[in-house]
Protein backbone atom coordinates (compact mmCIF):
# COMPACT_ATOMS: atom_id res chain seq x y z
CA UNK A 1 0.00 0.00 0.00
CA UNK A 2 1.23 3.79 -0.38
CA UNK A 3 1.48 6.24 1.84
CA UNK A 4 -1.37 8.66 3.09
CA UNK A 5 0.96 11.15 1.40
CA UNK A 6 -0.40 13.51 -1.30
CA UNK A 7 0.28 12.02 -4.68
CA UNK A 8 2.19 14.11 -6.32
CA UNK A 9 2.04 15.08 -10.54
CA UNK A 10 4.55 12.96 -12.66
CA UNK A 11 6.01 15.74 -14.02
CA UNK A 12 7.42 16.10 -11.01
CA UNK A 13 9.26 12.94 -11.62
CA UNK A 14 10.63 13.46 -14.68
CA UNK A 15 14.10 16.40 -13.91
CA UNK A 16 14.78 14.08 -11.27
CA UNK A 17 15.28 10.95 -13.58
CA UNK A 18 16.93 13.77 -16.26
CA UNK A 19 19.56 14.34 -13.27
CA UNK A 20 20.32 10.89 -12.91
CA UNK A 21 21.16 10.50 -17.06
CA UNK A 22 24.51 8.99 -15.84
CA UNK A 23 23.52 6.11 -13.74
CA UNK A 24 20.67 4.84 -15.70
CA UNK A 25 22.18 5.38 -19.30
CA UNK A 26 26.04 6.12 -18.88
CA UNK A 27 26.59 5.07 -22.64
CA UNK A 28 24.32 8.14 -23.82
CA UNK A 29 24.84 11.82 -24.19
CA UNK A 30 21.52 13.45 -24.49
CA UNK A 31 17.77 13.40 -23.55
CA UNK A 32 14.23 13.97 -25.01
CA UNK A 33 10.53 14.17 -22.77
CA UNK A 34 7.54 13.35 -24.67
CA UNK A 35 8.99 11.25 -27.44
CA UNK A 36 6.88 10.35 -30.15
CA UNK A 37 8.41 6.77 -31.42
CA UNK A 38 4.94 6.09 -33.49
CA UNK A 39 3.73 3.57 -31.06
CA UNK A 40 3.42 5.20 -27.68
CA UNK A 41 5.01 8.39 -25.87
CA UNK A 42 8.25 7.70 -24.15
CA UNK A 43 8.39 10.57 -20.60
CA UNK A 44 11.97 10.01 -21.19
CA UNK A 45 14.83 8.79 -23.84
CA UNK A 46 18.56 9.11 -23.02
CA UNK A 47 20.46 8.48 -26.27
CA UNK A 48 23.19 9.53 -28.38
CA UNK A 49 23.68 10.15 -31.75
CA UNK A 50 26.05 9.06 -34.60
CA UNK A 51 27.27 12.59 -36.82
CA UNK A 52 28.01 10.93 -39.51
CA UNK A 53 24.10 9.52 -39.68
CA UNK A 54 23.20 13.10 -38.85
CA UNK A 55 24.95 14.68 -42.21
CA UNK A 56 23.31 11.43 -44.31
CA UNK A 57 19.60 12.68 -43.09
CA UNK A 58 20.62 16.57 -43.58
CA UNK A 59 21.62 16.00 -47.05
CA UNK A 60 17.82 15.61 -47.30
CA UNK A 61 16.83 18.27 -45.06
CA UNK A 62 14.36 19.63 -47.71
CA UNK A 63 12.16 16.78 -46.10
CA UNK A 64 10.61 18.42 -43.22
CA UNK A 65 10.18 15.42 -40.62
CA UNK A 66 9.28 11.96 -41.77
CA UNK A 67 5.98 11.10 -39.96
CA UNK A 68 4.01 8.61 -42.76
CA UNK A 69 4.42 4.99 -41.78
CA UNK A 70 3.86 4.35 -45.79
CA UNK A 71 7.14 6.30 -46.57
CA UNK A 72 9.38 5.24 -43.37
CA UNK A 73 8.09 1.43 -44.47
CA UNK A 74 9.07 1.83 -47.86
CA UNK A 75 12.82 3.62 -46.62
CA UNK A 76 13.44 0.69 -43.79
CA UNK A 77 12.57 -2.46 -47.11
CA UNK A 78 15.29 -0.54 -49.46
CA UNK A 79 17.89 -0.25 -46.23
CA UNK A 80 17.19 -4.60 -46.22
CA UNK A 81 18.69 -4.09 -50.19
CA UNK A 82 22.40 -4.84 -50.97
CA UNK A 83 22.24 -3.50 -54.28
CA UNK A 84 21.02 -0.15 -55.25
CA UNK A 85 19.04 -1.40 -58.19
CA UNK A 86 15.64 -3.04 -57.83
CA UNK A 87 12.14 -3.30 -60.20
CA UNK A 88 9.75 -1.42 -59.36
CA UNK A 89 7.67 -4.72 -59.81
CA UNK A 90 9.79 -5.97 -56.99
CA UNK A 91 9.27 -3.28 -54.71
CA UNK A 92 6.06 -3.13 -54.34
CA UNK A 93 5.37 -6.90 -53.99
CA UNK A 94 7.46 -6.50 -50.78
CA UNK A 95 5.40 -3.65 -49.41
CA UNK A 96 2.04 -3.96 -47.71
CA UNK A 97 0.47 -1.18 -49.56
CA UNK A 98 -1.75 -1.76 -53.19
CA UNK A 99 0.02 -1.36 -56.83
CA UNK A 100 -2.07 1.62 -57.30
CA UNK A 101 -0.97 3.51 -54.18
CA UNK A 102 2.55 2.55 -54.80
CA UNK A 103 2.34 3.89 -57.84
CA UNK A 104 0.17 6.92 -56.76
CA UNK A 105 1.97 7.99 -53.86
CA UNK A 106 5.10 6.34 -52.75
CA UNK A 107 7.03 6.09 -56.32
CA UNK A 108 6.37 9.74 -57.00
CA UNK A 109 7.78 10.33 -53.61
CA UNK A 110 11.15 8.72 -54.58
CA UNK A 111 11.61 10.24 -57.90
CA UNK A 112 10.61 13.61 -56.72
CA UNK A 113 12.66 13.51 -53.79
CA UNK A 114 16.16 12.09 -55.57
CA UNK A 115 16.15 8.96 -53.00
CA UNK A 116 15.53 6.51 -56.43
CA UNK A 117 15.98 7.31 -59.84
CA UNK A 118 13.99 5.67 -62.29
CA UNK A 119 15.83 3.71 -64.91
CA UNK A 120 14.66 2.16 -68.49
CA UNK A 121 12.60 -1.08 -67.89
CA UNK A 122 11.22 -0.42 -64.83
CA UNK A 123 14.23 -0.41 -62.39
CA UNK A 124 15.02 1.96 -59.51
CA UNK A 125 18.16 2.90 -58.72
CA UNK A 126 18.63 4.19 -55.06
CA UNK A 127 20.47 7.14 -54.54
CA UNK A 128 20.29 7.81 -50.95
CA UNK A 129 19.47 5.54 -48.00
CA UNK A 130 18.01 6.48 -45.18
CA UNK A 131 20.29 5.94 -41.64
CA UNK A 132 19.19 6.35 -38.26
CA UNK A 133 21.21 8.54 -35.74
CA UNK A 134 20.23 7.37 -32.99
CA UNK A 135 22.87 5.04 -31.08
CA UNK A 136 22.10 3.47 -27.82
CA UNK A 137 18.94 4.08 -26.31
CA UNK A 138 16.85 4.28 -23.48
CA UNK A 139 13.60 5.07 -23.03
CA UNK A 140 11.64 5.60 -19.46
CA UNK A 141 7.95 5.37 -18.65
CA UNK A 142 7.31 7.71 -15.59
CA UNK A 143 4.47 6.87 -13.33
CA UNK A 144 3.25 7.84 -9.60
CA UNK A 145 1.22 4.44 -9.47
CA UNK A 146 -0.50 2.20 -11.43
CA UNK A 147 2.18 -0.17 -12.81
CA UNK A 148 0.41 -2.51 -14.36
CA UNK A 149 -0.19 0.06 -17.13
CA UNK A 150 3.70 1.76 -17.02
CA UNK A 151 4.68 -1.96 -17.34
CA UNK A 152 2.48 -2.04 -20.75
CA UNK A 153 3.48 0.86 -21.88
CA UNK A 154 7.41 0.78 -21.41
CA UNK A 155 7.18 -2.44 -22.85
CA UNK A 156 6.36 -1.14 -26.21
CA UNK A 157 9.28 0.87 -25.94
CA UNK A 158 11.40 -2.12 -26.96
CA UNK A 159 10.56 -1.97 -30.40
CA UNK A 160 12.75 1.16 -30.84
CA UNK A 161 14.95 0.95 -27.45
CA UNK A 162 18.00 -0.81 -26.50
CA UNK A 163 16.90 -1.17 -23.10
CA UNK A 164 13.25 0.05 -21.45
CA UNK A 165 12.21 1.09 -18.14
CA UNK A 166 9.25 2.09 -15.81
CA UNK A 167 10.45 4.92 -13.28
CA UNK A 168 7.67 4.87 -10.03
CA UNK A 169 7.35 6.73 -7.52
CA UNK A 170 9.09 5.35 -4.51
CA UNK A 171 5.53 5.55 -2.06
CA UNK A 172 3.46 3.28 -5.03
CA UNK A 173 6.93 1.10 -5.71
CA UNK A 174 5.75 -2.52 -3.74
CA UNK A 175 3.21 -3.52 -5.53
CA UNK A 176 5.52 -3.79 -8.61
CA UNK A 177 8.42 -5.33 -6.30
CA UNK A 178 6.04 -8.49 -5.65
CA UNK A 179 5.39 -8.89 -9.47
CA UNK A 180 9.05 -8.04 -10.32
CA UNK A 181 8.86 -11.14 -12.44
CA UNK A 182 6.98 -9.29 -14.66
CA UNK A 183 9.65 -7.03 -15.20
CA UNK A 184 12.02 -9.89 -15.84
CA UNK A 185 9.47 -11.35 -18.18
CA UNK A 186 8.82 -8.45 -20.17
CA UNK A 187 12.55 -7.31 -19.83
CA UNK A 188 11.47 -4.31 -18.62
CA UNK A 189 13.74 -2.29 -15.95
CA UNK A 190 12.07 -1.15 -12.98
CA UNK A 191 13.36 2.50 -11.14
CA UNK A 192 12.28 3.73 -7.76
CA UNK A 193 12.31 7.59 -7.80
CA UNK A 194 12.20 9.33 -4.31
CA UNK A 195 10.40 12.31 -5.08
CA UNK A 196 11.09 13.63 -1.47
CA UNK A 197 14.69 13.33 -1.46
CA UNK A 198 15.38 13.85 -5.84
CA UNK A 199 16.92 10.48 -5.46
CA UNK A 200 16.46 7.21 -7.37
CA UNK A 201 17.39 3.67 -7.19
CA UNK A 202 17.78 0.94 -10.37
CA UNK A 203 15.54 -2.07 -8.85
CA UNK A 204 16.08 -4.08 -12.01
CA UNK A 205 18.38 -3.92 -14.80
CA UNK A 206 16.86 -5.28 -18.31
CA UNK A 207 18.67 -7.29 -21.01
CA UNK A 208 19.85 -5.57 -24.46
CA UNK A 209 17.71 -7.28 -26.97
CA UNK A 210 17.00 -7.02 -31.01
CA UNK A 211 14.30 -9.14 -31.25
CA UNK A 212 11.43 -6.89 -30.88
CA UNK A 213 12.80 -3.84 -33.03
CA UNK A 214 10.61 -2.35 -35.49
CA UNK A 215 13.13 -0.52 -37.98
CA UNK A 216 9.82 2.10 -39.04
CA UNK A 217 9.89 2.66 -35.06
CA UNK A 218 13.30 3.62 -34.86
CA UNK A 219 13.34 5.86 -38.09
CA UNK A 220 9.82 7.35 -36.63
CA UNK A 221 11.61 8.07 -33.64
CA UNK A 222 15.28 9.56 -35.39
CA UNK A 223 12.55 12.07 -37.18
CA UNK A 224 11.09 13.31 -33.93
CA UNK A 225 14.62 13.78 -32.56
CA UNK A 226 16.11 15.02 -35.71
CA UNK A 227 13.44 18.03 -35.53
CA UNK A 228 13.54 18.39 -31.82
CA UNK A 229 17.48 18.91 -32.49
CA UNK A 230 17.09 21.35 -34.98
CA UNK A 231 18.49 19.19 -37.98
CA UNK A 232 15.46 18.79 -39.90
CA UNK A 233 12.16 20.81 -40.05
Amino acid sequence: MASNSKKIPESKLIPIIKHFRNLIAPNTDFDSVEVESGYGIADVVFYSLDENSIENRVLKSELSRLKSYEILETLSFLNTQENNEIAVTQLYQNLPFSEKYFKSKLLPFLIKNEICQLEKNDYLNCLWKYKVALKETVAIEAKVSNWRRGLYQAYRYRQYADLSYLALESNYIRPALQNIQDFHKANVGLIKVDSDNDNIEILYTPNKESKMRSKMLEMYTNEFILQEKNFIE
